[in-house]
């Protein structure tokens, strides 16, 4: 079975055999490369991956982890560097350079089957056109995110994203959130499970920071994951437990965070607020293995792989009910949900695990079991060939 995934595959996961251009540094780790590792270990399929990347000097195929890795050089004319987000030229082309070569690639292969993993780009607009049998996951959409942080680059993207909702036929989704996305643009479009790997360092630890003052976040600090309301919310609680602190760990915009540290000293909470900046797997398990709580406050998503990562070792976690989140934690179950953007309601559910260590470990231990479920790298693996395997079935009654 020849499968070829359409996907943003970090590239620095392919240094040294990839050449790219001096002074990039990207992160290796990610789900999107521990799953096509895992499915390159099945001796049937023959995995293959087209990236786009603006961050090499010309176009690469390279072969590494048993995956064959094809590599578009594609940036901005006359410049050779990425597409900024003050003038998107990729989506409002709609990526007519990076389809034109990633097509002839496709066109020397006889492909079983395409995965295309999100419609933020320009990998699902490819499927459509590579006249192939496919499936796109779903991520998350920039028509969610546009009300919340709007920008010229998920405007242009936006009328992308719709064409392919409506034009693919077939669908991967992980919470109700992204399967109800799908069909309210194309109702006659065939959905699949298809859950989530992450990384298999979260299940070899297990949360002991019963005794910890430390809420830990894990994501990109930006404004649309609601960093400001844990910042509020802190405010509120150090009146009464003045050695609670709050760990950001994630990149940021330095303007962002110098913002968000004249927010922190305006409520008096400077101190207590924390910025590591990116970690590694590892590190961000050894630093929720100690943790109090996980606090996703953001005001849209998906299925997050931070709030994945923290059940899957048994951390407390409460995270705003919107999105597919309601999809992964089941109130006071195996997580608390809190009202979006209210920072009173959120210092209360925090409140109430301070209080109520017991409520702490119930949850937690039951959110444990639920990423085992869902998110273990066997299960995943197990999952996603099944689909596979049942496209590529139906496709031949």
């Amino acid at each position: 079975m020849k499968i070829f995934w359409l996907a943003s595959y970090p590239i620095s996961d392919l240094v040294p055999e990839l050449k790219i251009k001096n002074g990039f540094h990207g992160h290796p780790g990610s789900w999107v490369s521990n799953l096509a590792k895992k499915i390159a270990e099945d001796s049937e399929i023959e995995l293959h991956i087209i990236i786009s990347s603006a961050h090499i000097p010309y176009s690469q195929s390279l072969r590494k982890f048993n995956i064959n890795f094809h590599v578009v050089k594609y940036s901005m004319p006359f410049t050779n560097k990425g597409f900024p987000n003050y003038f998107p030229f990729d989506s409002l082309t709609w990526y007519f350079g990076f389809i034109r070569k990633a097509l002839k690639i496709l066109k020397r292969h006889h492909i079983d089957l395409i995965h295309a993993h999100g419609v933020e780009k320009g990998y699902s607009l490819l499927a459509y056109f590579s006249k192939t049998k496919s499936v796109t996951s779903i991520q998350g959409s920039l028509k969610s995110i546009f009300p919340i942080e709007p920008s010229l680059k998920a405007l242009s993207q936006i009328p992308i994203e719709k064409f392919c909702l409506r034009k693919n036929s077939i669908f991967g989704c992980r919470t109700q959130w992204d399967k109800q996305l799908v069909l309210s643009s194309n109702p006659r479009a065939s959905v699949y499970y298809m859950p989530e790997m992450i990384n298999p360092v979260f299940f070899e630890k297990s949360w002991k920071g019963t005794e910890s003052n430390d809420i830990v976040y894990v994501g990109s600090i930006i404004r649309r994951k609601g960093v400001e309301t844990l910042i509020l919310a802190l405010s509120i609680l150090s009146k009464e437990f003045p050695n609670l602190k709050v760990t950001f760990i994630g990149s940021y915009n330095s303007k962002y965070k110098n913002t968000l540290c004249e927010k922190a000293r305006n409520l008096g909470v400077e101190d207590k607020v924390i910025f590591l900046g990116p970690k590694s797997s590892e590190e961000i398990s050894s630093k929720l293995v100690d943790s109090l709580i996980f606090v996703l406050p953001s005001m849209i998503e998906n299925s997050p792989n931070g709030l994945a990562e923290a059940m899957a070792m048994g951390v407390p976690c409460i995270a705003s009910n919107v999105g597919g989140i309601p999809s992964i934690i089941e109130d006071t179950k195996n997580g608390l949900l809190f009202e979006v953007n209210n920072h009173n309601d959120l210092a209360e559910k925090i409140l109430r695990i301070v209080k109520n260590k017991p409520l702490g470990s119930r949850i937690g231990e039951n959110a444990k079991i639920t990423s085992l479920r869902r998110n273990y790298p066997d299960f995943v693996l197990k999952e996603t060939i099944k689909v596979y395997r049942s496209i590529l079935n139906a496709s031949k009654d």
